[in-house]
């Protein structure tokens, strides 16, 4: 490679026409981690070096070894602690969040941004001891000898940089955390994010469906976290008046009998008996689902009125007023009958859903005025809105079209193959997974931990790819150890799966940049794109690595990871006793017979 002085139209010739943005060099004066001096080359396009305080454009042939979708791929490795995170920081956070989160820094970025303009950011300090390098606001051009002049017009945002941060253990329950930095001086806008958003992961099954990621059938289990009580049947006869079922030799089925157990010399049986509800209402799986989560919903605020210091017979007095100005059907031995009806028994599930409703609404509402809630947010209370329990109940009555009940929990198939032409509400699930989580518990049902680490930062690449394709604009995709908790066999096909997903679905550039501790992403990438950080006493250096593109996995290792031993530590300290029986358990054939002879020489 070789340094050019150029003339300013020589230049434009070589880089007009090309719309593409990217970060394409980083110079680091000094970190805290220990780099001093050093610079890493992201583009394939352009290339900049420093030299003694002057910024040199270096010429470079125009390669697309990924794809013509993909600017570039880099790779930056070495041992844990040594500062990946940290430099993955100085690319993706600006200048002022940098050094509000760490002292110490003096560094350049430098980004194409279209045609033959550039931005430079960094360190103010060392930008302006640049010698040729005059740029109050960043933007700037090339002209000959390699002076770079301020660009004084407007340029509106042109890159989109995203670092997502993956995670070995996904808390689905909380909402995305993301964070939004942008500048109006700056043409490029920024996203931190940490992967752990459910709805990402729904939509990236359901809309990347010609991805080689997403070919598994998934279920979401939803299930009910209240139990009943023991008490709950006699609570619930209280509350809507039923009668017990006394003649049960004559008005019980043989069957539902022998379910109950029933112990010699007991006549009688609570009609709110599971098993007694479980037999009338199998055949209409949903809206009893539906009654036995308001049931247990409203027992749970009866409760917590009572330990707020309610008196029982204040809240049933309440239940009972709105039970009174309905037509509530109590059960009894002449209706019992009916409820083997089908129509009669999904008519009665109906009616006793909008019954618990407004029952448990009524609670809310009443409740409100009491004084130990004065000055309390609805979060500190069990009370849903009103809106919210409209949502939860009209939702369930909707999940049969692509889910199935059983007992308490619905399990919702959402893989791209069962979802087509079908829409699932993904604000109703975030309500289950965050609102309502002390309500429901919601789970990816046949996926491991592993999986899900992998459903989960794809589907973070996939938004977003999809949220720069929509705005236009080029994007640097920043990943923080995809590979956590990752198969191998996952992490082999990781950049594959990468270069694929954006073939598939980006309508813009994208630049990948990615920690890894993978050997065998490092094989999927040529040297020069690969950058090791090692540390040597106190400093770290950034070096390329020797081996890595189709090479094998354990030089691989040896070189990049820095292992002292390409063995295990047990089994090198067992070797180095010299114990003569040990060269029988190694199973690499070359290394049994120098350890064999090695032993026999001894003697």
């Amino acid at each position: 490679m070789m340094e050019f002085c150029y003339n300013i139209h020589k230049i434009i010739r070589g880089i007009k026409g090309i719309i593409m943005a990217e970060l394409v060099y980083t110079y680091i004066e000094k970190m805290d981690i220990g780099i001093k001096n050093s610079e890493i080359f992201f583009s394939e396009e352009h290339k900049f070096r420093m030299k003694e305080g002057t910024l040199f454009y270096v010429e470079n042939k125009n390669r697309r070894f990924f794809g013509e979708k993909i600017s570039n791929l880099s790779l930056i490795v070495g041992k844990n602690g040594v500062g990946k995170s940290s430099l993955l920081d100085l690319i993706s956070f600006s200048n002022r969040n940098i050094n509000l989160r760490r002292g110490g820094i003096s560094y350049v970025n430098i980004f194409h941004i279209k045609d033959n303009i550039f931005f430079i950011e960094g360190s103010s300090s060392l930008i302006n001891q640049i010698n040729n390098l005059k740029s109050n606001e960043g933007l700037f051009m090339i002209i000959g000898n390699n002076k770079f002049v301020p660009y004084d017009n407007k340029v509106d945002i042109e890159l989109q940089i995203s670092l997502v941060r993956s995670s070995p253990s996904v808390n689905w329950f909380s909402r995305d955390i993301y964070r939004y930095f942008n500048s109006n001086k700056s043409p490029i806008v920024r996203n931190v994010k940490r992967v752990s958003s459910a709805e990402n992961v729904f939509r990236f099954i359901v809309e990347a469906k010609n991805s080689n990621v997403t070919e598994k059938q998934i279920f979401l289990k939803v299930s009910q976290k209240q139990f009943y009580s023991t008490n709950s049947p006699a609570i619930l006869d209280k509350i809507y008046g039923n009668n017990r079922i006394t003649n049960i030799e004559n008005e019980l089925a043989e069957h539902l009998k022998r379910k109950l157990r029933l112990e010699e010399g007991e006549n009688a049986v609570s009609f709110n008996s599971r098993t007694v509800q479980n037999y009338f209402f199998r055949e209409h799986k949903e809206y009893f689902f539906i009654v036995q989560f308001l049931e247990k919903y409203l027992l749970y605020l009866i409760e917590f009125l009572e330990e707020n210091g309610e008196s029982r017979n204040k809240i049933y007095s309440i239940i009972k007023d709105q039970i009174s100005h309905s037509e509530f059907i109590e059960i009894n031995p002449t209706n019992l009958s009916y409820l083997l009806d089908k129509n009669y028994s999904e008519k009665f599930l109906i009616y006793k859903i909008d019954i618990l409703k407004n029952i448990v609404n009524d609670l809310r509402d009443w409740s409100e005025r009491i004084k130990y809630l004065e000055g309390k947010s609805s979060r500190d209370t069990p009370f849903i809105e009103r809106d919210d329990l409209n949502t939860l109940i009209s939702n369930f009555n909707n999940s049969w079209e692509y889910g199935y009940f059983r007992g308490s929990s619905c399990k919702i198939e959402v893989s791209s193959s069962s979802l087509k032409n079908k829409d699932i509400n993904f604000n109703f699930i975030e309500l289950l997974m965050v609102e309502f989580s002390d309500l429901f518990s919601v789970q990816f049902e046949n996926l491991s931990d592993g999986e899900i680490v992998y459903f989960n930062t794809f589907s973070s690449i996939f938004m977003e790819i999809r949220k720069a394709s929509k705005d236009g604009r080029d994007c640097v995709l920043v990943l923080d150890e995809p590979d956590l908790n990752l198969h191998p066999e996952w992490c082999r096909r990781f950049i594959d799966d990468c270069i694929t997903l954006v073939n598939n679905y980006s309508a813009v550039n994208v630049q990948f940049i990615i920690a890894t501790h993978s050997p065998y992403m490092i094989s999927d990438v040529p040297k020069e794109n690969v950058f090791s950080l090692e540390e040597k006493g106190k400093m770290v250096v950034i070096k390329r690595a020797e081996k890595t593109f189709a090479a094998n996995i354990i030089d691989i290792l040896s070189d990049t990871f820095f292992l002292d031993y390409s063995i295990g530590e047990f089994a090198r300290k067992k070797i180095l006793k010299r114990d003569k029986e040990i060269y029988q358990y190694i199973d690499d054939p070359v290394l049994k017979i120098l350890i064999e002879r090695s032993i026999e020489d001894s003697d």
